[in-house]
């Protein structure tokens, strides 16, 4: 089940063994009883230092693409930052937790509060983020996002 597999590291392309990690989280029966039940190999322990910072980037996967899509100008558009930053505002709006966020060129990133590690897993404040982050990148028909007429 495990052997070695190939693994994109600097230096390009090497062979990597994987290994089970060991379990920390209990699965339900379901899950047990399922041909999924290999997922449980791969969790880890997600506690966070107390009193530390959690940061969420968001990286824009196949911008290059999304950009030539909707036809936005290079280097910035407007349209496109616009977009960007009423995305994470929404994401302020909807999540407390978060204390500031700032973007550089096609990625966003989350500071969280100090305490918001130690409410559970750091894995959900990222699901949270990335779901609010993308609910406006959906948004096509929204004036950001609407072809230049100019």
């Amino acid at each position: 089940m495990f052997g070695p597999v190939p693994c994109r590291l600097p230096g390009g392309i090497k062979t990597c063994i994987l290994r089970p990690v060991a379990r920390v989280f209990t699965s339900s029966d379901r899950m047990a009883k399922s041909k999924f039940q290999y997922v449980c190999n791969f969790e880890t322990d997600g506690t966070c230092l107390k009193n530390c910072y959690i940061v969420v980037r968001l990286d824009g996967r196949n911008f290059h693409k999304f950009a030539e899509q909707h036809n936005f100008l290079k280097p910035n558009d407007d349209r496109a930052l616009g977009l960007m930053t009423c995305s994470a505002r929404s994401v302020m709006e909807d999540l407390d937790d978060i204390i500031i966020s700032y973007g550089q060129s096609d990625e966003f990133s989350f500071v969280l509060k100090r305490t918001s590690g130690s409410k559970g897993e750091p894995g959900q404040s990222t699901t949270c983020i990335t779901q609010c982050f993308g609910r406006w990148c959906r948004k096509a028909d929204s004036p950001l996002h609407r072809q230049r007429t100019d």
